[in-house]
């Protein structure tokens, strides 16, 4: 199906949920570089969720990592955590893997994860979930990207 429909890799990131067990991780990794070579991002979803994120990390080799959002907010207030939080995005760019953060529904906490060097968010700040794509474009804040 994916084969059929090329069009689909611009607009289809397929997203491993860290929290969810995965028993092979070679075997996970083999499937994953399949829909990269077809030409899909593959992001790692709720990093930092679970204890076998730098496993996960290690082995599935993605194009993105998502910042658990409870980790993104956690890190706002104790300063071990933004270390950690700092330290992760080096890795992942280090890696060359994007990072994402979850559960940004603030000024305050965009330039947060601004200063920690995450390069794309998500968050209440831009718009709560709607069916309809087109209504984000209409009530996005384009002050929030000066």
């Amino acid at each position: 199906m994916l084969d059929a429909d090329t069009w689909l890799r611009n607009f289809l990131v397929f997203e491993i949920t860290e929290s969810a067990r995965v028993a092979d991780l070679t075997q996970a990794n083999n499937f994953v570089q399949g829909l990269r070579k077809k030409g899909f991002h593959v992001c790692l979803d709720d990093f930092g969720a679970g204890a076998a994120s730098f496993q996960y990390l290690s082995v599935l080799e993605v194009d993105v990592v998502k910042l658990d959002g409870s980790a993104v907010k956690n890190a706002q207030t104790a300063p071990k955590s933004r270390a950690f939080l700092r330290a992760l995005t080096t890795l992942c760019k280090t890696m060359e893997v994007e990072t994402i953060a979850e559960m940004v529904d603030s000024k305050e906490g965009l330039e947060f994860v601004r200063d920690c060097g995450v390069e794309y968010v998500q968050g209440f700040l831009f718009g709560k979930p709607n069916a309809d794509p087109w209504s984000f474009i209409k009530t996005l804040d384009r002050k929030l990207f000066a």
